[in-house]
């Protein structure tokens, strides 16, 4: 509720600070000196949901017609840069142009290549879409998305159901769904070592839904991108890069297992693509930079820049950490006034 009323003051804030010219002002003085921020925007999808959508509706960032505007913002005002410009900004070797701008997609949704990529390709903009790509290999429902599937079919009368893994857990659907949701979100991204499949193979039992191979294939084929459609994206002048194979957060994953993660994205992608890929944004997008190990391996498995999230505008003063780059999260709201107030005062998104 705390959140809503400040997300709430900041949008009063920003259509205050735009009717009055300020935001304007701003914009067109970064636009002509440039600025000591690249602003880096985080995208998941372009969609419009219908009432009876039963996946993740919080990955949903803006429509169609929206995010046509803010694209046209975005070139009106921004040096718009992908990644070759961004790797060579990090390793010293060329400064990014005046008041740049990054356009990003995670995780590798179907709407970025029907949707989002001939918006960006019509305003002859370049966008960088991060792809896990398990998922696309194996043709697989995003976690966050079966979670939301299974609540959304349990069997009635399933008003309270118990989980046993990783830990006694006890959901009560019937007088607060969005709590369990939350729940259950929230362990899958704070657990370290999780066996997911156990536990969303647990929670499909306990709420009476079937949930078979055939069944999640033919849901991933419905929003998921596959192997044609990420060379299909390339083609179009789109840059891909790496979001991990199976989206686990980095710091719930074991040692040994980073390996598979990094470096195996990074192989699947190359692999199909036929080109060297150099960047990834971490999933959940918390910061790395304080643990070392997890640094060295982002580093060792061939990486030259990685990507957080939900973090704000990169200040550009001082050194650059490559493997901590801050990135400004996209939401519903930011449409208007707001986004434009985000553009031109970062802090108004944090």
């Amino acid at each position: 509720m705390a959140l809503l009323r400040q997300q709430s003051a900041r949008g009063r804030v920003s259509s205050l600070l735009d009717k009055s010219g300020f935001i304007e002002g701003v914009l067109r003085m970064r636009a002509r000196f440039g600025s000591p921020y690249l602003t880096v925007l985080t995208y998941h999808r372009v969609f419009d949901a219908p009432d009876d959508y039963c996946f993740d509706r919080g990955v949903i960032d803006v429509g169609p017609e929206a995010f046509a505007a803010q694209v046209k913002t975005l070139k009106r005002y921004f040096n718009v840069v992908g990644i070759d410009e961004m790797c060579a900004h990090v390793a010293g070797e060329e400064k990014l142009p005046p008041n740049a701008a990054m356009i990003t997609f995670d995780d590798g949704y179907l709407d970025n290549l029907h949707v989002a990529a001939p918006i960006l390709k019509d305003h002859g903009v370049r966008g960088v879409f991060f792809i896990a790509t398990s998922y696309v290999e194996n043709r697989r429902i995003y976690w966050w998305d079966r979670i939301n599937y299974l609540l959304c079919n349990a069997k009635p009368g399933r008003g309270v159901v118990e989980l046993s893994y990783p830990t006694r857990l006890r959901l009560d659907l019937e007088n607060d769904r969005e709590s369990a949701l939350q729940c259950l979100l929230h362990l899958m991204k704070m657990q370290f070592g999780l066996d997911t499949e156990r536990m969303l193979d647990e929670l499909a039992e306990q709420l009476g839904v079937t949930w078979n191979s055939d069944l999640e294939r033919e849901l991933t084929d419905g929003f998921v991108m596959t192997w044609d459609d990420v060379r299909s994206l390339r083609a179009m002048g789109m840059d891909v890069q790496s979001h991990t194979r199976t989206h686990r957060p980095l710091q719930t994953v074991p040692l040994a297992e980073l390996s598979a993660e990094l470096k195996g994205s990074k192989e699947d992608l190359e692999r199909e693509l036929g080109e060297e890929i150099t960047a990834i944004s971490y999933p959940i997008g918390r910061s790395i930079a304080s643990l070392d190990p997890i640094v060295a391996a982002v580093r060792d498995a061939g990486y030259k820049v990685g990507f957080t999230n939900d973090s704000g505008a990169q200040p550009l003063w001082g050194t650059m950490n490559p493997y901590d780059v801050n990135r400004l999260a996209m939401e519903p709201e930011y449409v208007g006034s707001r986004f434009r107030s985000v553009l031109a005062v970062p802090q108004l998104g944090e």
